[in-house]
């Protein structure tokens, strides 16, 4: 019989024991949601941005929902979900890593109704199975935790020939921290 553990079992049956990172394990769940109106022609040219929202650079997102009407009324439309410097009120700081949960994404091409699009947990060699359990600043892919916040951005990589006005957007992105 073959026995694979997990890194939280392998941490812990090590000797001395090994302390898991609270965030992967034992941690309290947190949620950043919100909802909008994204207005005829503001989504639908390339490096136009959705600004989701701002976490702490520890934060480790376990899950990324989106729903929202269809965005472009046709197959034009690319996203990247990526991190950014926090902005200020008129736009986001500069990109950190533009794509490092979804690259030219065409999820957005038609209306989403439910839970159906998660995004992978971060970039990197592997995605999902080497990322899980990774902080903001990793997937990111820096070298060290910077400390404060980043932001959650979407970012329109094509140009949308047929975009639909007043689309109902909405997002839930669960996290821990502690």
């Amino acid at each position: 019989m073959v026995t694979s553990n997990s890194d939280l079992i392998t941490n812990r049956t090590a000797v001395p024991a090994v302390m898991n990172n609270v965030a992967a394990s034992g941690g309290r769940m947190r949620i950043a949601t919100g909802s909008m109106t994204i207005a005829d022609s503001a989504f639908d040219a390339a490096a136009d941005v959705i600004r989701l929202c701002t976490l702490p650079s520890n934060a480790v997102i376990h899950e990324m929902y989106f729903i929202c009407d269809d965005m472009d009324n046709g197959t034009d439309s690319e996203v990247d979900i990526g991190i950014y410097n926090t902005g200020t009120a008129a736009a986001p700081g500069a990109v950190i890593d533009i794509d490092c949960y979804a690259d030219a994404s065409t999820a957005f091409r038609a209306a989403i109704v439910g839970p159906a699009v998660n995004f992978r947990y971060g970039g990197g060699a592997g995605g999902l199975a080497t990322t899980a359990g990774e902080a903001l600043w990793q997937n990111a892919q820096l070298s060290s935790d910077p400390g404060g916040h980043m932001e959650i951005v979407l970012t329109q990589t094509a140009t949308v020939s047929n975009d639909l006005a007043d689309n109902a957007f909405a997002f839930i992105i669960s996290y821990t921290i502690d």
